[in-house]
């Protein structure tokens, strides 16, 4: 049996990748970024690397659309449970320029709407789309990653 056919029985499928990806969260603000950059590249079809591995995180951020302690007055669509549970999501995380993730602190999505809107990263500028931000649309944001993922990671 060569290598191939040996992983292929503990290697999931593009089905369960997708599904698996689909409920991701990740706590460590490196893999996030390595996530992000991965799904950005694959997302502009680049071929080559755009950022270096040992990039300084401190020019582009990490930014949570939905911050891990916001002021819940501000953010009605999430109880603190909801809060838990969707703001280490990769679909409530996006890339931005250190000053612009300074300023708009915990703003509400709302104010930050055009913010995302200006970027020049795909994912980050496809925030703008979205009217509300809630746990429905962290889910629709994380299924269309999902769906690039498989792209961007194949087997």
């Amino acid at each position: 049996m060569d290598l191939k056919q040996h992983l292929s029985r503990i290697t999931p499928d593009d089905r369960e990748f997708r599904e698996a990806f689909e409920q991701a969260t990740v706590s460590k603000p490196d893999y996030a970024r390595y996530y992000l950059r991965t799904l950005e590249r694959t997302k502009a079809k680049e071929k080559e690397p755009w950022s270096l591995p040992n990039e300084d995180p401190t020019e582009i951020t990490l930014e949570h659309v939905l911050p891990k302690t916001p002021n819940l007055g501000e953010w009605a669509a999430f109880d603190p449970d909801a809060v838990r549970k969707y703001s280490r999501r990769l679909g409530n995380m996006c890339l931005l320029q250190k000053t612009p993730n300074s300023n708009a602190r915990s703003d509400e999505f709302l104010e930050k709407r055009a913010l995302y809107g200006a970027s020049p990263y795909f994912l980050t500028n496809e925030l703008a789309r979205f009217e509300t931000w809630g746990p429905q649309e962290i889910e629709a944001r994380q299924r269309d990653m999902a769906r690039l993922a498989v792209h961007a990671w194949p087997i």
